[in-house]
């Protein structure tokens, strides 16, 4: 009877589902690249998750007369909370790691810190990245009006 019990008693397994986060830091940081020190931050896939929820939750086409929903009215006042939230952490993280906080966008000057998010389209091309010190203004993909 114990053998016929220890063969019906298997060990307990479990298939280890999860995403595949890996530490970025070391692949970034040379001594020339002091934003690759907050890149656990910047290539967090639970933050890029929990954006797309709030793009879902919150979007932007919504119109509450149109669809007489009610708790739409304040889209973008929770948006903007959002961004703020997320922008104060960004900060907090940068100075953590002796760096100095996030200077608003200009339009006229060059984007100084490059970004290689080192991903792929789902067909296998990996995503562009983008190097130091880029006058946007001459690149084809950006249009704007002045």
């Amino acid at each position: 009877q114990q053998q016929q019990q220890q063969q019906n008693q298997q060990p307990f397994q479990y298939q280890e589902q999860y995403q595949n986060y890996q530490y970025y830091e070391q692949q970034y940081q040379n001594q020339y690249d002091y934003e690759g020190r907050v890149a656990y931050f910047t290539e967090d896939v639970n933050l890029n998750q929990q954006y797309a929820y709030q793009q879902i939750y919150y979007p932007a086409w919504f119109n509450s007369q149109k669809y007489g929903q009610k708790t739409q009215y304040q889209n973008g006042e929770a948006f903007y909370y959002y961004l703020q939230q997320v922008l104060a952490r960004y900060n907090l993280e940068r100075y953590a790691n002796n760096l100095p906080t996030v200077q608003p966008f200009q339009f006229y000057q060059n984007i100084q810190p490059g970004y290689n998010p080192q991903l792929q389209y789902h067909n296998g091309h990996a995503v562009p990245a983008r190097p130091n010190n880029v006058d946007y203004k001459n690149a084809n993909a950006f249009y704007y009006q002045q």
